[in-house]
């Protein structure tokens, strides 16, 4: 047979392998005496080629192999057939590199061999390691790897599952507060977990974190797919975990404490979970969005039907969803950052469920920005939480006040300055002092910021399409 390969052919190596201790025993015992020495030689020298970047290696030609290894062509030709047809190694060949195809670059991917339990249940390959080696070698070799089985036939089985023994965060509570299993450990699958988990996305949010990419590695996506299905994370969530592993100083991601982090936030989620399951969001019916009104206008006369009507909407719709039907309302549609800044605001802040969608509702109808941003997000939700403005009753305690000193304040100023005959009258929303202060950290400026006036018959018509769309969601 002739040689498929050329001296001065050029070739590259691509290597994800490295060998257990396990695996160098089944090539030594079960691959070589098939394959021969010098296959084995050639496949150990490829394996351990360096890779500069990406798991491949840089330019080579054969010649340099050959010499490395002092062999003839033949023979580095019939090592890699071998090694092909035992299937350690695959070869692709570029075919656009070259005219000639024995010029054209070549591609050896390395392939793990299989451990011994896995190579024995290789029909094929127990075949022909069998004719090479005889029946008493190759009985010897198999009673090496081949572990002997006790008749248990006479014993009960009292081992403890991994349940019963360990919580590592990835138990949640049902509608009863009662703990619900999830898969076990052992049972991750990282297939399945592509299919729930939107790799693209995270992503997005990681860079949009400062993350050096070239941290986004393969075994870090493997490692997060991994704790997505553990922990049942979201996009938004596993974002904010990188963040927190991530080492301020050298920018690198510490993937060790992935699992520290995220056991700690479970925990902590676990117990707000346990005693707000039941709060919010809630499914009101008829009778109770009456009394809930009335207890409303009963602690706080000060707050309008309108506001009332929307504190209702607040409180019984998650946040993902109160976004989702506020921009529909508006006519337009959430993007990512959004969803990531409020589910990431929910995880930090003290702020109920309805005061954070109440947030988002001032944001985007009351002081009509198209897109709720993270600065203003932050900075209201942060004086809200600092000043006890915890539900969105307090909220609109609030807001109202501030609207009776500014009307204040026009009048006092009506009284000693003649009003402007081109003066406008339209309706706007106060915007309280919290608002007007500028958070110089982030560089954000009111221009930063676009916004229109609101009028309040807009508001109105907004808010009554957002109830619109509500009815809409659960009539379906």
């Amino acid at each position: 047979m002739s040689n498929r390969i050329a001296p001065i052919q050029p070739y590259y190596i691509v290597n994800h392998v490295k060998l257990t201790p396990l695996q160098l025993e089944a090539l030594t015992h079960f691959y070589q005496p098939i394959t021969g020495p010098v296959a084995v030689s050639v496949y150990l020298t490829l394996l351990n080629t360096p890779l500069p970047e990406k798991h491949q290696s840089d330019r080579y030609v054969h010649n340099q192999l050959i010499e490395q290894m002092q062999l003839t062509m033949h023979q580095l030709d019939d090592a890699i057939k071998h090694l092909e047809a035992i299937g350690l190694v695959k070869t692709y060949r570029d075919r656009h590199s070259h005219a000639e195809s024995r010029r054209q670059t070549l591609y050896y991917q390395i392939i793990a061999p299989l451990d011994p339990r896995a190579f024995i249940e290789q029909s094929h390959l127990r075949a022909v390691l069998f004719n090479q080696i005889g029946p008493h070698n190759y009985h010897a070799l198999l009673n090496r790897f081949t572990p002997e089985m006790i008749d248990l036939s006479s014993f009960d089985e009292i081992t403890l599952s991994f349940n019963q023994m360990y919580q590592v965060g990835h138990e949640i509570p049902n509608q009863n507060e009662q703990l619900v299993s999830d898969r076990p450990v052992a049972q991750l699958n990282i297939e399945a977990a592509n299919e729930t988990f939107n790799y693209s996305q995270f992503l997005q949010f990681v860079m949009a974190n400062h993350v050096d990419h070239s941290e986004l590695t393969v075994e870090l996506k493997e490692n997060v797919l991994a704790m997505h299905q553990m922990f049942e994370l979201n996009e938004a969530q596993m974002a904010e975990v990188i963040k927190l592993a991530t080492n301020q100083l050298t920018n690198k991601i510490e993937q060790d404490k992935f699992i520290e982090i995220i056991q700690k936030r479970q925990k902590q989620n676990q117990s707000v979970r346990l005693t707000k399951s039941n709060e919010f969001p809630k499914n009101y019916t008829k009778q109770e969005i009456e009394s809930r009104k009335q207890a409303i206008k009963q602690h706080y006369p000060e707050i309008n039907d309108q506001q009332i009507s929307i504190i209702l909407l607040c409180e019984q719709m998650p946040a993902e969803t109160f976004l989702t039907k506020t921009k529909e309302a508006k006519k337009g549609f959430p993007n990512d950052d959004e969803l990531y800044f409020i589910n990431n605001l929910l995880t930090r802040s003290n702020l109920s469920l309805p005061t954070v969608n109440l947030l988002v509702y001032y944001l985007l109808v009351m002081q009509g920005q198209p897109n709720v941003y993270k600065g203003s997000l932050q900075r209201i939700a942060n004086d809200w939480q600092q000043n006890g403005l915890t539900s969105p009753e307090t909220v609109f305690q609030y807001l109202n006040k501030q609207a009776q000193v500014e009307k204040i304040k026009q009048k006092q100023g009506n009284f000693r300055h003649y009003p402007n005959k081109n003066q406008s009258n339209t309706y706007s929303e106060p915007i309280p002092e919290w608002l007007q202060k500028q958070n110089e950290t982030n560089g954000e400026s009111p221009q930063e910021i676009p916004s229109e006036v609101v009028s309040k018959e807009s508001q109105d018509a907004i808010r009554a399409r957002l109830a619109a769309l509500y009815s809409e969601e659960e009539s379906n």
